[in-house]
C-alpha cells in the first residue's frame, strides 16, 4: 500500500468522522496536506510491484486536452489529462489506455461520511499504482508542473487586446476587448480556445462589463448616450440594442437578477437603469442623491442591488430592486476611499476600496455596517476586481505582474496568493466556473488566466 502520513494535522481527521459532510473548502485542506507530504518525501511509496522510486516505465509523452481529443492509438509510456473530465490515462501496452485511480474519483463533496478515515494509514490501492509509480511520481513530486495541467491561458490573436470583462454561462467563458469596434471572444474553458467571436458595428466601442441571464448575454458599452448589446451566444450575433436617453451616459456595469437587467451610469448624481431584456426598454432609473456620484460596479442578492461608487469616502447604496428607491448607504472611514468592486454572497456584501491602499471591506448588508476588513498593503493603490466561489474571495490587482489572492471570508485573512509570471500583467476582470477562477488581463494581446488556487502561494502558470 502506498501510504501518506506527513503533513496530515489532527484537525483535519475531524472532517471524515461518521456522520460529517465535508465540505469543498476542507477536501481542498486534505488534499493539500497529501500534497505537502508528498513533496516532503520526494515520492509516492508503495508496496506492491513498484519500489516508488520510479522504476516502472518512463513517461515519453505527456499531453493534455479534451476527453474526444485523447488520440486513439497511444504508445507506451504515452500520459494523457483529459481537461473537462480531470481524468488521467496512461499506456502500457500499445494502443492502449489504462485510466489511473488518482483522478478516476468519486466526488465526496458534502456527501456524508461512512466510517472515519484513518489517516495514520491513509493509502492508496497497489491495483492502482503499481503499474504507475514514475507516472505518479512526476505529477506528484512536481509541484510547478501540477500546477501546469491546472492552470491554463488563452492569448488573443493580433489586435486582440485589452480584456476589460469576463462572464461564465455554465459552459463557455466570454471576454469583452475594449476596442473600437468591442468584440467578445466566446471560449471553451477546457481548452482555453476560441470558439467564436462577436464584433460590434460601427460606434459600438468601450465594452466594460457582461452579463449572462441563462439564454442571451449582455455588454455594456461606455458610450454617450450609453448602450447594452443583447447578443445570441450560441451564434455571436446582435439580437437587440438598449440606448441610453440624452444624458444617460458612460455605463460601468451590468447585473441580471433572473428578471431584469440593471445598468450603472458613471455621473454625478450615478444613476442605475433597470432595463426589460425581452424588449431592451427601460422599466425606471434610479438616481442618486448629492454627492452619490460615479457609479461602478453594480451587483444583486435577489431582492437588493449594490453600487459600489467612486468617491471619497467610498460608498455603496442598497437600492430596491423592485421599486429603484434607496433602501441603505454604506460610508467608507478616512482611510476607505473610491470603491470600485463589489460582490454578495446573500448575507454579506464584499467592497474594495483603491485608496489610500487596497481593501477590502466585509459589510452587513443587513445594516450597511462594517464587520471587517482585509487590507493588501500600505502604499499599494491598485484598482482591483473580485469574485466569489462560494466559500472564498478572490481579489486580482492591476500590477505589473498582476497578483491574485483567495481570502478566508469568515477571518478576512489571506489564504494564498499567486503572482503572474512576466507579461502576465494589469488585472481587469475575474470569474468562476465552479472549479478554477479566471483572470483577464488588459495586455497586448489581451489575455485570460485559468487558476485553481490552492492554500499556498504560487507564481506564474
Amino acid at each position: 500500500m502506498g501510504k501518506f502520513t506527513s503533513a496530515v494535522a489532527s484537525a483535519l481527521k475531524s472532517y471524515f468522522e461518521t456522520g460529517d459532510k465535508p465540505t469543498q473548502a476542507q477536501f481542498g485542506e486534505w488534499i493539500d496536506a497529501i500534497l505537502a507530504g508528498i513533496q516532503e518525501h520526494g515520492h509516492v511509496a508503495t508496496g506492491g510491484a513498484g519500489t516508488g522510486t520510479g522504476d516502472a516505465a518512463a513517461v515519453v509523452n505527456l499531453k493534455s486536452g479534451t476527453a474526444a481529443s485523447k488520440p486513439g492509438s497511444p504508445a507506451v509510456g504515452d500520459v494523457y489529462i483529459e481537461t473537462d473530465t480531470s481524468h488521467i490515462y496512461a499506456c502500457f501496452s500499445a494502443g492502449n489506455w489504462t485510466q489511473i485511480g488518482v483522478s478516476a474519483h468519486t466526488d465526496l463533496t458534502n456527501k456524508e461520511v461512512a466510517g472515519t478515515i484513518d489517516h495514520a494509514n491513509l493509502s492508496i490501492p497497489d491495483s492502482k499504482l503499481r503499474n504507475a509509480p514514475a507516472v505518479l511520481r512526476l505529477l506528484a513530486t512536481r509541484p510547478d508542473m501540477m500546477a501546469k495541467f491546472l492552470a491554463a491561458t488563452w492569448t488573443g490573436t493580433s489586435g486582440q487586446n485589452f480584456a476589460s470583462a469576463l462572464a461564465y454561462d455554465g459552459t463557455y467563458l466570454y471576454v469583452s476587448l475594449s476596442l473600437s469596434p468591442a468584440k467578445v471572444i466566446k471560449i471553451d474553458p477546457s481548452t482555453m480556445t476560441t470558439v467564436a467571436t462577436w464584433t460590434g458595428t460601427s460606434g459600438q466601442d468601450s465594452p466594460t462589463a457582461l452579463a449572462h441571464d441563462g439564454t442571451y448575454l449582455y455588454v455594456s458599452l461606455n458610450l454617450s448616450p450609453a448602450k447594452v448589446i443583447k447578443i445570441d451566444p450560441s451564434t455571436m450575433t446582435t439580437v437587440a440594442t438598449w440606448t441610453g436617453a440624452s444624458g444617460q451616459n458612460s455605463a460601468q456595469s451590468i447585473t441580471h437578477d433572473g428578471t431584469y437587467l440593471y445598468v450603472s451610469l458613471n455621473l454625478s448624481p450615478a444613476k442605475v437603469i433597470k432595463i426589460d431584456p425581452s424588449t431592451m426598454t427601460t422599466v425606471a432609473t434610479w438616481t442618486g442623491a448629492s454627492g452619490q456620484d460615479s457609479g461602478r460596479i453594480l451587483t444583486h442578492d435577489g431582492i437588493y442591488l449594490y453600487l459600489a461608487l467612486m468617491v471619497d469616502p467610498a460608498k455603496v447604496i442598497k437600492i430596491t430592486a423592485s421599486t429603484m428607491v434607496t433602501f441603505g448607504v454604506w460610508d467608507g472611514d478616512a482611510t476607505q476611499s473610491f470603491a470600485c468592486s463589489v460582490v454578495s454572497d446573500g448575507t454579506y456584501i464584499y467592497a474594495q476600496v483603491w485608496m489610500p491602499n487596497t481593501k477590502v471591506i466585509k459589510i452587513n448588508a443587513s445594516t450597511m455596517t462594517t464587520i471587517s476588513t482585509w487590507s493588501y498593503g500600505s502604499g499599494e493603490e491598485d484598482v482591483p476586481c473580485l469574485t466569489l466561489d462560494g466559500t472564498y474571495i478572490y481579489a486580482a490587482l492591476q500590477r505589473e505582474p498582476t497578483d491574485a489572492f483567495k481570502i478566508d471570508p469568515a477571518t478576512m485573512t489571506t489564504v494564498s496568493k499567486w503572482t503572474g509570471a512576466s507579461g502576465q500583467n494589469v488585472a481587469r476582470a475575474l470569474t468562476f466556473d465552479g472549479t478554477y477562477i479566471f483572470i483577464g488581463l488588459g495586455t497586448q494581446p489581451a489575455k485570460v488566466i485559468r487558476k485553481l488556487m490552492r492554500n499556498r502561494d504560487e507564481t506564474g502558470g
